[in-house]
């Protein structure tokens, strides 16, 4: 790490202790509770993430199986549909 990135993450650090302990300042009576919904929107928001860091994956996986589970070419039936009932 360069000597600015390390700086930027100081800050960051810095900020995020700050906006923290104003939080937690303004809701002493309910610390436990604070903090129980601090982690739930943690959780959410690292979801977000992953869904975006993967979304190439599962947009690629997805779109590879439901190509291959195509039921027919039109004008022709699966022996599972009845004859002239296929989607395609």
């Amino acid at each position: 790490m360069s000597g600015e990135s390390l700086a930027n993450l100081g800050y960051l650090a810095l900020l995020l202790v700050a906006l923290g302990g104003a939080y937690l300042a303004s809701h002493r009576q309910s610390v436990g509770k604070s903090l129980q919904m601090a982690l739930v929107w943690g959780m959410i928001f690292l979801g977000c993430m992953a869904v975006y860091g993967l979304w190439g994956d599962i947009s690629r996986d997805y779109g590879r199986n439901r190509a291959s589970k195509r039921p027919c070419s039109p004008g022709k039936s699966s022996p599972r549909q009845e004859p002239f009932t296929a989607i395609c």
